[in-house]
């Protein structure tokens, strides 16, 4: 395995052995550290048809998504609960969508809920982005070991992009980088995350003025996307 330097600092704790390992050997290592994990922070912008979208979102293990999405350089808070998606974006958003001014002063800056068949927020998920290393195994090559934020690490060629993965502790991902352009994804807060509570007072956005359905104000695809996942019609995240 060829050492390269990466970032500034020295990885903490005991070795776990990956640095010397295949890479196949550190896919599995790391799916199954994912599929065991509680919750986890994921931070990062992701570029899509020329259109950044940044996240900060933290996730459970159970599916459970709540963080701040900005897309165009308009950002908004989303909290993922089961099957339902609540949203609370600014009026600049509401007006670049085009909804009429009286129904954007009836939802800037409020919660509103619909259905994840709506957002597709439950493309992300711990589990999913495990399943898409996990599809990727036999294609995996060996990268570089270097440090990422401070930690030991290793990287693993995908198709998907480059996956820097812990070398001491607990097999955790760090980062993912995607091909040129793409953006990137940090992954920390392992085991650190409560679950979301719905927002109070929360509407139903189709009871909300005259009806804005299918928002599309996700970005679910485009993070999917930097992940090697499918994306899904309406969820672009562009606005």
């Amino acid at each position: 395995m060829t050492t390269g330097v990466i970032a500034a600092g020295c990885g903490g704790g005991s070795s776990n052995g990956l640095a010397g390992d295949s890479a196949p050997q550190i896919v599995n290592a790391t799916v199954s550290a994912m599929e065991a994990a509680k919750s986890m922070t994921m931070i990062g912008t992701i570029t899509q048809n020329g259109a950044p979208t940044s996240v900060d979102w933290e996730l459970s293990g159970a599916g459970d998504i709540d963080g701040t999405i900005g897309v165009n350089g308009i950002t908004g808070k989303l909290i993922k609960i089961g099957e339902v998606d609540y949203l609370n974006y600014p009026a600049a958003y509401w007006t670049r969508k085009g909804a009429p001014s009286a129904d954007v002063a009836e939802l800037a800056g409020k919660w509103f809920s619909e259905p994840d068949s709506v957002e597709h927020l439950g493309m992300i998920s711990i589990g999913s982005l495990a399943n898409v290393y996990e599809s990727e195994l036999g294609s995996a090559a060996e990268g570089v070991t270097g440090t990422i934020n401070g930690q030991a690490a290793v990287s693993i060629i995908l198709t998907s992009g480059t996956l820097w993965v812990a070398t001491s502790g607990t097999a955790y991902p760090l980062e993912q980088v995607g091909s040129p352009g793409t953006g990137s994804i940090a992954f920390s807060g392992w085991n650190e995350g409560t679950e979301p509570s719905a927002p109070a007072g929360a509407e139903p956005v189709s009871a909300i003025g005259s009806g804005v359905t299918g928002t599309g104000a996700s970005g679910a695809a485009g993070i999917s996307g930097l992940a090697g996942t499918t994306g899904a019609s309406g969820t672009s995240g562009t606005t």
